[in-house]
């Protein structure tokens, strides 16, 4: 019986939010214009998956 509940959780993702939750989060508010063009509306997305997409957009080359 453990070792469903294990797997249970490993298969349970960490909490994730809208695009709407995150660009009206206090956290987030510098990256707010940032945020509304490279997140999309039908997807949800973990703070570390919204942290990464903020670093790699901001380390990206200039064209």
């Amino acid at each position: 019986m453990d070792d469903l509940k294990d797997k249970e959780n490993k298969d349970v993702d960490i909490n994730t939010f809208t695009k709407e939750q995150i660009i009206n989060s206090n956290k987030y508010r510098k990256n707010r214009d940032l945020l509304t063009a490279i997140l999309t509306s039908n997807n949800h997305y973990s703070i570390k998956q919204v942290d990464e997409l903020i670093e790699n957009f901001k380390k990206r080359e200039v064209k």
